[in-house]
């Protein structure tokens, strides 16, 4: 059973849990670099929850069919048997439209296959609906199908780091959690969104707006890997430092998120000759994220803080108005 506290912390059979997230992880029995399960080392390494999608690797526009559903589970078996948990994400299926019937007929088998599956953490909703102006009303109807037939997993909206999206607030009673995918790290500084700041404090400007348009829910933030801006013909492939990273990680941190996901680590054009055998961005894994885990790992000094309600004593800054920071 999965719910949320009333400070917008994940809790799991009553567990409080911050989450460290990766999307796509490894696939289902791929290794690491030492022959290791590579699931195994990642959670090792701190790991808690991880983004799946159906192991068909359709394209967006392809329908799905039951046999997509069914294509899920290799992902929930292996994260069950590593002791992490899973946000699955269903593209187009949570958007409940009389004039397509199947899609609510699939997401029903959906939800009725994997609702008592162990390593169900969460439902991932309509990929960044604001930006491609998805309707609001199908979605909140899919919502109320989520919770009529599984009240026990919270639906997570990503949203995309774009201010010229539709208003945000009106996919609230869609969604649970709340976050915006925002990847700075480019060639050229910032083209991933219309905010105007080219510098990594994007991460800040991205996670109090979407705060701000869904509150009282909670946020996830998604960061940086790689993604198609870095990864994809004719980009520049750039990472950020582990600096950066940090950086990121903590902007989100400071501006309220509860849980932090980390995008493209499955990403084919960033991956080098050893990685690319393996399936999996492993190098950068040690350059920087293994170091970044290690100091929010749930046996980190840290991590009581980052399941804490925030505190309500007061703090003043002189002549430091540029840092941001959280009381907890």
């Amino acid at each position: 059973k999965v719910t949320l506290d009333e400070n917008g912390v994940l809790e799991v059979d009553g567990k409080k849990m911050f989450v460290l997230s990766v999307s796509l992880p490894p696939r289902p029995g791929a290794k690491a670099p030492d022959g290791s399960d590579g699931l195994a080392v990642l959670k090792r390494d701190g790991l808690n929850f991880m983004r799946i999608r159906e192991t068909l690797f359709q394209k967006e526009d392809q329908p799905w069919t039951e046999d997509t559903v069914r294509s899920i589970k290799p992902w929930l078996d292996a994260a069950a048997s590593n002791g992490l948990y899973c946000w699955v994400t269903l593209h187009k299926l949570p958007a409940i439209n009389p004039k397509k019937p199947e899609n609510e007929k699939l997401l029903r088998m959906t939800i009725e296959m994997y609702k008592d599956h162990p390593a169900l953490g969460a439902w991932k909703g309509w990929d960044e609906p604001a930006w491609v102006k998805a309707p609001p009303g199908p979605m909140i109807a899919a919502y109320k199908l989520f919770k009529q037939l599984d009240p026990n997993h919270p639906v997570v909206i990503i949203q995309a780091p774009m201010k010229a999206s539709a208003p945000l607030e009106q996919y609230r009673d869609a969604g649970d959690i709340f976050g915006v995918d925002i990847y700075p790290v480019t060639y050229p500084p910032g083209n991933h969104s219309d905010f105007g700041n080219r510098e990594i404090s994007l991460v800040s400007d991205c996670t109090k707006w979407i705060a701000a348009a869904s509150k009282p829910k909670p946020i996830w933030m998604t960061l940086q890997i790689a993604w198609a801006g870095t990864a994809t013909p004719g980009k520049t492939l750039r990472f950020p430092t582990y600096v950066q990273q940090r950086y990121m990680a903590y902007a989100a941190i400071i501006n309220g998120a509860r849980g932090l996901n980390w995008q493209g680590g499955e990403r084919p054009l960033s991956l080098n000759a050893r990685d690319t055998e393996l399936g999996w961005n492993w190098t950068y894994w040690d350059f920087a994220m293994r170091r970044l885990f290690s100091e929010l790992h749930e046996n980190s000094p840290l991590y009581p803080a980052l399941i804490a309600p925030d505190s309500k004593l007061a703090i003043k800054l002189t002549g430091a108005e540029d840092i941001e920071f959280l009381r907890r």
